[in-house]
């Protein structure tokens, strides 16, 4: 593996000194050691714990020693795993076991290393040598075809080689994950393998000499059994089938895996004891991950699916307490359906009760409204969110049917439709059974989604006057309206098949996830393809998994030509900018939990965006990417944004490069950013695929998902800056050097001096001496004082929400350590007309600003 061992900062510590300084002795690691390394948000990596090594002479004997230099990482045989030891949990010591590992040794080329690989262009279909063709584009753009030839195969890795076929002088060695070679190329591939072809015994040539079969008989004086049993010959055939039977499961090809064991039954009806064994033992792992996928579609919103695996859940065999879940997470979802029956049927009924007049209109529209936006997600128990916001009506309901059905006076029809109108708009805690209250409540959210859908902001200025004027609005009930209101614009018959949207000149590919429903907060996934590809590509790439975790995928179509690179330009940034305000105003749309992706050049593209504006995402995920320019200026920006960057160890120079420009290779440019990251505790994973190109790693996407599925948008509300505020030399202090990258969740500037810039369209006048302007922020309680650090501004922009000072006490700025004229001891109120705009702006239902301060330098 080529890892540059110079250190771009002298200030910047290793891993390796943070271990022997900071480390607590429970997280202490042995190098070399086989371990499960468990990350804070449950995620695990298994694999050997290595740290990178210097060959030093010593000064005194001459000999040449080998000592740790760098920091640790995971190597699973197939791929480097970097990360910061603060981001981990746990690392128990396990044994690390890719499963049997099939070989067939051939000798390499071996002359000259191969050169960095710009792009793979294409690779061929294996053949029964387990070899292939493999076209890659070079350093100089020519095209290099070489002969890859499979040297160990496990279910979770392969281990390939070039071989000297067509006068190769290359050597190329690198590793995949048997997962992207797919379950049909795998079985060919174990089929032709010589261990593991399958046999049958034929029967002997009448004719064959007698004085043959007697000298066959003897081999050292005793008789082969092995060639003569026929039982022998038949066991060999058995354990043949049954090494390919364990190897699916292995690489969790289960479905595969029950097939193969029902062939293998067939072929071989004398091995019945073996068989059951074995299909009670695969019953067992069938009934958990059937038990996983069940509650995987649970937690994505896909509820007939979830209920569907619990009716056909396979109850032979299958272990007691996984039932009892099975039996408890059937009865919920029966117990749900029936309270969202009832509470449709019940506010139809009450509706028809009531008398004619403005009154029942509003009740009428309110009552509709509510049990369209219905779901099970409002009646499955969640102890992480309010779902049950119908609960007191509910139980109002039942109770006045029940006084009804005695004789009894039962409360009125406008009483009980008011606690389901106030407690679905506010939450069930909030729930009130007065028909004003009610009226006032829904006139708030029918404003609310006018406002939204009004462009001026003079006429939104003048609807907001009249609203408060009329109403009293207060600002923490309209927050509340907010969090609770459906998409202001709804796609009319928006189903599952991918479809074109658009909005201003902007144009998208969107997937919405099986069963989406407008009354539930989906994730998002923006994935950006590569230059000379479309949206249509990602979706192909992403779409499978995105619709199985329940993820809206957009694909924004970016670029100004079929082949251009990303030039990393403002411009560039607003295909995703618009694509998101877009999106949450025709989809309900979760905004803590909105990743961004990228293939190639549309990875450098999610580098760039996703450090440009962190505050909008919960992760960024680039593949094949190679951070430049800003990216590797802006590194301090992922302080709370966590990465999960995959890369290929032989990635070379992009098309636009220039041949001096060192930063440029895509190996070392991302190395170069984790040697940043990681000694700070950055939340980041680097997977660097040992030999690979710039190519796509499609065996990353099931774990991605895993990974997106633990993270949410970060709310640093008290500290923006890991330390502090910095010092005169910088920390970690958030940086800009464009005029649109202006904004780090809630500091600002719309003034950056001109010496701080470097947004010039041109990436070739890039000026790598341009010191960026920073911004970094602490909110200190004792006192109410907000301390503000800012260089290379002019204005800085402080936005509040309402948990993050006392309003009832004067609240004090500091720039720079004094205090300033504007921002001395100043009282403030939660501003409407700020909640509004904010919400208006950015679309951001669950980031909510309720004041904002500017301020001139």
């Amino acid at each position: 593996m080529h890892i540059p061992t110079g250190s771009r900062a002298a200030r910047l510590l290793t891993l390796a000194a943070l271990l022997s300084v900071t480390a607590a002795p429970a997280r202490a690691v042995d190098p070399q050691q086989a371990a499960v390394v468990i990350l804070k948000d449950g995620f695990a990596l298994r694999g050997f714990i290595r740290q990178d090594q210097e060959i030093v002479v010593d000064s005194y004997s001459r000999g040449m020693e080998s000592i740790p230099k760098g920091f640790y990482y995971l190597d699973d045989r197939c791929r480097h795993i970097f990360f910061s030891h603060h981001y981990v949990s746990d690392a128990p010591k396990r044994p690390f076991d890719p499963g049997q590992e099939f070989l067939l040794p051939k000798a390499p080329a071996n002359v000259l290393p191969v050169p960095p690989i710009r792009q793979v262009i294409e690779a061929g279909a294996w053949n029964d040598d387990w070899e292939r063709a493999v076209k890659l584009r070079g350093p100089d753009g020519g095209r290099l075809v070489l002969t890859q030839h499979i040297l160990a195969l496990t279910p979770h890795f392969t281990w390939c080689a070039a071989t000297a076929k067509n006068y190769n002088k290359y050597r190329w060695t690198c590793g995949y994950r048997t997962s992207e070679l797919g379950y049909e190329a795998v079985a060919a591939l174990l089929a032709a393998h010589p261990d593991l072809k399958d046999k049958p015994d034929k029967p002997k040539p009448k004719d064959e000499p007698k004085g043959k079969a007697k000298k066959d008989e003897k081999k050292d004086g005793k008789k082969d059994e092995k060639k003569d049993d026929p039982k022998s010959a038949e066991e060999q055939r058995v354990q043949r089938r049954f090494q390919v039977f364990h190897f699916y499961v292995r690489a969790g090809w289960m479905h595969e895996a029950e097939q193969e064991l029902e062939r293998i039954g067939k072929d071989f009806p004398k091995e019945k004891e073996k068989v059951a064994t074995a299909e009670e033992n695969l019953r067992k792992v069938l009934a958990f991950r059937r038990w996983d996928e069940a509650k995987l579609a649970q937690a994505a919103g896909r509820h007939l699916a979830a209920r569907g695996l619990l009716t056909l859940f396979p109850k032979d065999g299958a272990d007691a307490k996984l039932l009892a879940d099975v039996r408890a997470l059937s009865d919920a979802y029966a117990t749900a359906e029936g309270s969202m029956k009832r509470a449709r049927e019940r506010l139809t009924a009450l509706v028809a009760d009531l008398r004619d007049g403005d009154e029942r209109q509003f009740f009428a529209e309110a009552a509709a409204a509510i049990a369209a936006e219905l779901n099970f997600d409002h009646f499955l128990k969640d102890d992480k969110a309010d779902r049950g916001r119908l609960e007191p009506f509910l139980g109002q309901a039942e109770r006045a049917e029940q006084a009804a059905k005695d004789g009894k006076k039962a409360a009125p029809a406008r009483e009980l439709l008011s606690l389901a109108v106030t407690g679905w708009l506010l939450g069930a805690a909030a729930a009130e059974d007065k028909p004003a209250a009610a009226a006032r409540l829904w006139q708030a959210r029918r404003f609310l989604l006018a406002f939204q859908k009004t462009s001026n902001a003079n006429t939104r200025g003048q609807m907001l006057t009249d609203f408060e004027r009329a109403t009293g609005a207060r600002v923490d009930e309209t927050m509340r309206l907010i969090a609770n209101l459906p998409p202001v614009e709804p796609e009319p018959g928006a189903g599952t098949l991918p479809m074109t949207l658009k909005t201003g000149k902007q144009v998208y590919q969107a997937q919405l996830p099986p069963e989406y429903h407008p009354g539930r907060p989906y994730p998002v996934l923006v994935a950006l393809h590569h230059a000379g590809e479309g949206g249509k590509d990602m979706l192909d790439r992403w779409g499978e998994q995105a619709a199985r975790h329940g993820y809206i995928l957009v694909a924004p179509e970016w670029g100004s030509g079929a082949q251009a690179p990303y030039s990393y330009t403002t411009d560039e940034h607003a295909p995703v900018l618009d694509t998101l305000r877009d999106l949450g105003r025709r989809f309900a749309v979760d905004t803590d939990r909105v990743f961004l992706t990228g293939f190639a050049e549309g990875a450098n593209m999610a580098y760039d965006v996703g450090l440009a504006h962190p505050d909008l995402f919960a992760g960024v995920l680039p593949i094949a990417g190679q951070p430049r320019y800003h990216a590797l200026k802006y590194w301090q920006n992922g302080q709370y944004l966590p990465f999960y960057a995959v890369w290929g160890e032989r990635m070379g120079l992009p098309d636009d490069a220039q041949p001096k420009d060192v930063k440029s290779d895509g190996n070392r440019a991302n190395y170069d950013l984790f040697k940043d990251w990681i000694p700070y505790g950055f939340p980041m994973l680097g997977i660097q695929y040992q030999g690979r190109g710039r190519e796509w790693f499609g065996g990353e996407v099931p774990d991605a998902f895993d990974w997106m599925s633990r993270k949410r948008r970060a709310n640093p509300v008290t500290t923006l800056g890991r330390d502090g505020l910095g010092s005169d030399t910088g920390g970690t202090e958030f940086r800009t050097l464009r005029r649109a990258d202006n904004r780090f969740y809630w500091l600002g500037t719309d003034d950056i001096l001109p010496g701080s810039l470097n947004d010039g369209r041109d990436p070739r006048a890039w000026n790598w001496s341009r010191k960026p302007a920073m911004l970094a922020g602490q909110v200190t309680t004792e006192g109410n004082i907000i301390h503000v650090r800012a260089l290379g501004v002019r204005q800085v922009s402080i936005w509040l929400t309402r948990s993050m000072v006392d309003f009832d006490k004067p609240l004090t700025i500091r720039f720079n350590g004094r205090d300033h004229a504007q921002g001395m001891a100043r009282k403030l109120t939660p501003s409407l007309a700020t909640l509004l705009e904010e919400f208006y702006q950015r679309g951001d239902r669950q980031r909510l600003y309720v004041a904002r301060l500017d301020f001139r330098l």
